[in-house]
């Protein structure tokens, strides 16, 4: 299966950070964010992954270029309307997707490879990762929320709902409608977002089905704060959840020293 990471939004939040960088390319720890993602993709047992670049899109574009990682494949979209929203982002992708699932991947969530893993598990519908006790702060602020049945059936996708029964944990399982749908509402609407093209699908496709993320570690990378908050927590993890997540494999590529 393969794997589409959205990587294209200004990161205004992360600023003065931004200003030099694409937003993927911030370290953390030392190392950018994008390899976080990558790690735990591979880990997962990914091995061709897409990558949708937009602001200071050629950056990101000639890291990747200079990357060299053995049996996997690494290719990248750019978006050109990056202003757009998210949602535009996905539809870039039907460049080179065509018609198979494949995960998407918010750009700036590092993420338990087993999120992955038991999206990958899913046959015959789109899925979304969703934790229905998120404690740590990164999870919390500003979160996407989620709505849905006793069955795990998602009923809609939202930051103002009211009522709802998780959170978003940043990471799905698509059908190729997915592709279509995106790319269908960029044609009606100037903003789109994941979260839109979701509830689309919703109400008027085969639907949404939630996969439990609860006992898995997941951050959302917006702010400086946050990029402390995953300091701290990764100083205080053990060498064995480090493997579990990848990240203790993680070396600072030759091309973020140049």
């Amino acid at each position: 299966m393969k794997a589409v990471v959205l990587a294209a939004g200004r990161g205004r939040r992360l600023f003065p950070y931004t200003r030099d960088l694409p937003k993927p390319l911030v370290p953390l720890v030392g190392i950018p964010l994008i390899e976080y993602v990558l790690s735990g993709l591979m880990l997962a047992g990914i091995s061709h992954i897409v990558v949708v670049t937009g602001h200071k899109g050629s950056i990101l574009e000639n890291y990747f270029s200079a990357r060299k990682i053995d049996h996997h494949t690494i290719e990248w979209v750019r978006n050109l309307d990056f202003q757009r929203g998210n949602g535009v982002s996905l539809a870039c992708a039907r460049r080179v997707l065509w018609e198979e699932p494949f995960i998407l991947h918010m750009g700036d969530h590092l993420v338990d490879p087993e999120i992955v893993r038991r999206l990958g598990g899913v046959s015959g519908t789109t899925a979304a990762s969703v934790d229905t006790n998120p404690r740590l702060e990164p999870q919390r602020k500003d979160a996407t929320k989620v709505a849905m049945t006793p069955n795990w059936e998602v009923l809609k996708f939202g930051k103002r709902l009211f009522r709802f029964s998780g959170i978003d944990a940043g990471v799905f399982r698509c059908e190729p409608e997915v592709l279509e749908t995106a790319h269908q509402l960029s044609l009606e609407n100037y903003q789109v977002t994941v979260s839109e093209v979701m509830n689309r699908l919703i109400r008027y496709g085969s639907g949404v089905k939630a996969v439990d993320a609860t006992d898995l570690l997941w951050l959302d990378m917006d702010t400086k704060r946050d990029l402390s908050f995953a300091e701290t927590l990764m100083s205080d993890l053990q060498e064995s959840a480090l493997q579990d997540l990848g990240w203790d494999r993680l070396k600072i590529p030759q091309q973020a020293l140049v």
